[in-house]
């Protein structure tokens, strides 16, 4: 599980569009979320199936753009959405200059 992680730091120019992508689980219902984009622009979200096997799981991209050159805290959690409790959270740092 979770082949895909992303880093907990990332360097990115301002103004310019950059990706997240997490391993998501749609057939347990468990899809990762942003849920702080820490003042970010979130210009998309899109899902790509890694295969075509029933309950494979699925890329889940989050584009974003840094509009000022600052230190930014993105949080995710990957959750069910009947769930009150994330099964698991990530923060990521974002540097943009």
């Amino acid at each position: 599980m979770d082949s895909l992680q992303p880093p907990a730091e990332l360097s990115v120019s301002v103004g310019q569009e950059f990706r997240i992508e997490f391993e998501g689980y749609p057939g347990s219902g468990a899809m990762w979320r942003c849920v702080s984009d820490g003042g970010l622009v979130l210009i998309d979200q899109t899902v790509s199936a890694q295969d075509e096997s029933i309950g494979s799981p699925v890329i889940q991209v989050f584009v974003f753009r840094a509009d000022q050159p600052r230190l930014y805290q993105v949080s995710f959690e990957l959750r069910r959405e009947w769930e009150k409790s994330p099964r698991k959270r990530k923060e990521i740092a974002v540097t943009a200059s």
